[in-house]
């Protein structure tokens, strides 16, 4: 099997005008913004751009293709890709502009883009996913019970500036959160930059909530809105999609399918699958009856009190904290035990709720594949039975 590191060997010597820009391409671009950026791409207010080719050659001047660890839940493929770009006929002219990368751990923030300006007249705004930032996760987390959070502000604002100072089409874009950043910019930017989207991709993002996908900004774009997922999504299944979704074969099992980099392509396209896996559905199942159970008030007690664990150990990142395994768990010792009763029960209450929920999906879903197999093996009798007496009546 390929995967798109394949396809930037196999198809990079082909131009846009040979092979037209498709959904492959997105997704290479929503990894390609995990890179380090800083000092290489112009910000919004250097002005300019720089060629793919000539940011990788800065990029190795600084040496950042050295020791590379782009934390728990990237992959460290992310130079891979960018180098293999800076070498190819397709995507090496391409230029970056108007990079962004900001962490606020005060408003909970963690959002960064950078605008891909193909040659072609269009513009891909790129956003940029969850990274190794404990404030980043902490800001997906807020995601279910938060609307807007700070990084979906700033999607629009950076759209609607983006649209201000370049001509042409706009792709919005992004991966994992930055999908969901992407379909929200698009939602709520200025109504003459919505005419001049022509797609926006969410590359296994979390949805919204209906009181969203109902609205007329929502309306107006849907038809856009294009949803990719592997086979055992589970972040992008969390809370609602309207639109319908691309479901494509990964080498990988479970959560692991998240990473980019294990979906399947054959040639200019993804390898698609009909249906999603019994490991997604179970998954999906369990968490939308969870969140749903939790009222606005457990919700944040939840979050608040995981992240206080994680933050207990002064680490900023979750490789920081994985990276020192015994003062982790002397922090969350202690952290647990300066918890009040009322906050240590609404927790065990909530967890506990989470175990139950999960195992009834896990019923719920067996019960239903079972009885599908059976209606299977049922409907195959019928037919042999019937082809069985068309047989004698000849």
């Amino acid at each position: 099997m390929a995967y798109i590191l394949d396809y930037i060997d196999w198809y990079g010597d082909f131009t846009l005008d040979k092979i037209p820009f498709n959904d492959v391409d997105n997704l290479i671009f929503t990894q390609l913004c995990f890179a380090d950026f800083s000092e290489i791409v112009p910000t919004e207010a250097q002005y300019g751009s720089i060629s793919i080719a000539d940011a990788a050659e800065k990029f190795l001047e600084f040496g950042r293709d050295k020791n590379v660890n782009m934390g728990v839940l990237v992959p460290n493929h992310v130079v891979d890709l960018f180098l293999k770009m800076a070498q190819s006929e397709r995507y090496k002219n391409m230029r970056l502009a108007k990079y962004i990368d900001e962490i606020d751990s005060e408003k909970q923030q963690q959002f960064s883009a950078v605008t891909i300006i193909l040659g072609d007249g269009t513009n891909y705004i790129a956003f940029r996913g969850t990274d190794d930032t404990i404030v980043g996760w902490k800001e997906d987390f807020n995601m279910s019970f938060i609307t807007p959070v700070p990084s979906q502000i700033s999607g629009v604002e950076y759209v609607n500036r983006v649209a201000d100072s370049l001509s042409g089409e706009l792709i919005l874009g992004g991966h994992s959160k930055g999908g969901n950043i992407a379909v929200f910019s698009g939602i709520y930017c200025k109504g003459d930059v919505k005419d001049r989207i022509i797609k926006i991709y969410n590359n296994d993002g979390p949805g919204f909530t209906n009181d969203i996908l109902t609205t007329p900004d929502y309306l107006r774009i849907s038809d856009r809105v294009k949803t990719i997922i592997p086979e055992s999504s589970v972040v992008g299944m969390l809370l609602e999609h309207d639109e319908k979704y691309t479901i494509v074969k990964s080498k990988q099992l479970g959560i692991l399918q998240h990473d980019a980099f294990t979906w399947e392509v054959l040639g200019p396209r993804f390898v698609v699958s009909e249906e999603r896996s019994t490991y997604s559905e179970i998954a999906d199942m369990a968490l939308r009856t969870w969140i749903n159970s939790l009222d606005g008030e457990e919700r944040l007690l939840f979050v608040d009190t995981l992240f206080d664990l994680l933050e207990c150990t002064d680490a900023t990142t979750l490789t920081g904290f994985n990276s020192n395994k015994l003062k982790a768990a002397s922090g969350v010792i202690k952290t647990i035990k300066n918890m009040s009763e009322e906050q240590r029960n609404g927790m065990m209450k909530i967890v506990g709720a989470l175990f139950k929920d999960s195992a009834m999906a896990i019923n719920a879903v067996l019960n239903e594949n079972h009885n599908k197999k059976k209606h299977s093996r049922s409907s195959r009798s019928i037919k042999l039975i019937v082809r069985h007496k068309n047989k004698k009546s000849e």
